[in-house]
């Protein structure tokens, strides 16, 4: 990858795209069978949820080995970030808009 790029921010980079990929890849698919099917701004709100939730769990981390970001590779901490904010807006979606369509 890029020399000089802090893996910390890789990690926050890959947060951000893995909750922006949960948050969007399926009204996209819906969208691609039907053009006319509109954004619901609900998953908004399980996205910044998922940030939140995903900022706290780090600071956790953080907090008991505070080098613990820095031993990664960049490839790793980009893709460890990246499950962990969709994983973490998984979660927020099946609590939230549990048997709703």
């Amino acid at each position: 990858m890029i020399e000089g790029i802090p893996p910390d921010f890789l990690l926050i980079l890959g947060v951000l795209l893995g909750v922006l990929t949960r948050t969007f890849l399926p009204w996209l698919t819906k969208k691609a069978a039907d053009p006319e099917t509109p954004f619901d701004p609900k998953f908004l709100w399980t996205a910044i949820l998922a940030i939140i939730t995903t900022a706290i769990e780090l600071a956790t981390i953080l907090s008991v080995n505070p080098n613990q970001i820095a031993v990664l590779g960049q490839r790793f901490a980009l893709l460890a970030g990246f499950f962990f904010g969709l994983g973490n807006n998984e979660i927020w979606n099946r609590i939230l808009h549990r048997g709703k369509k």
